[in-house]
């Protein structure tokens, strides 16, 4: 069985041969701040090292999760349900 390694930004800036910070703001959607090769660099290297984002680090980075819980009483009254179905799209 094969150990593979999660990729993470640091492998994405090594394959694509620019910093870590590059990697960053190409991924928060920062690109007036590089040139198109650059932008087109890092694309392929995330592609090539099947790169995703790690959201429990990203959450522990900003302190946000950006989830609501929803605390109902009963889940089986009607009224309930439909006020869940309105909230669901969120």
């Amino acid at each position: 069985m094969e150990n593979r390694k999660t990729a993470t930004m640091k492998d994405v800036a090594a394959l694509a041969d620019v910093s870590i910070a590059t990697v960053s703001r190409f991924l928060n959607g920062n690109l007036d701040r590089m040139s198109s090769t650059t932008a087109a660099k890092i694309k392929d290297a995330i592609e090539k090292l099947n790169y995703v984002p790690n959201s429990a680090a990203r959450q522990m980075i900003t302190k946000a999760s950006k989830m609501v819980a929803v605390v109902v009483a009963n889940i089986d009254d009607y009224s309930q349900q439909n006020y869940l179905k309105v909230l669901a799209p969120f």
